[in-house]
């Protein structure tokens, strides 16, 4: 079973030995320190539109997927490297792709 819990930036700052962003939200997840990332991306929903009725492509015209403003909300937990910064190979789990094939 996996342990998570949230955490301020202080504990985070204390485990990694560097200082961290301060505004972030943080967790613990399995001894591995993450952070929060939040991403505003166009609606799957409604960005499809056709262009003639107006609407820009990164935007959409709205629909009920994403409240009817265009654009979604997209949450992650992010591992931390040594340095603070988001790991993305970490993330990805880049060293279990085979980029070979």
């Amino acid at each position: 079973m996996t342990q998570s819990n949230q955490v301020g930036w202080q504990e985070v700052e204390n485990l990694l030995g560097v200082r961290v962003d301060r505004r972030g939200t943080y967790r613990v997840h399995d001894g591995v320190p993450q952070r929060l990332h939040v991403d505003h991306t166009s609606c799957s929903g409604c960005s499809v539109t056709p262009e003639e009725w107006g609407y820009d492509p990164e935007r959409g015209g709205g629909c009920h997927e994403c409240g009817y403003h265009g654009r979604r909300v997209e949450r992650d937990w992010v591992p931390l490297d040594a340095e603070g910064k988001f790991d993305w190979d970490a993330f990805f789990h880049v060293d279990e792709l085979d980029l070979a094939s």
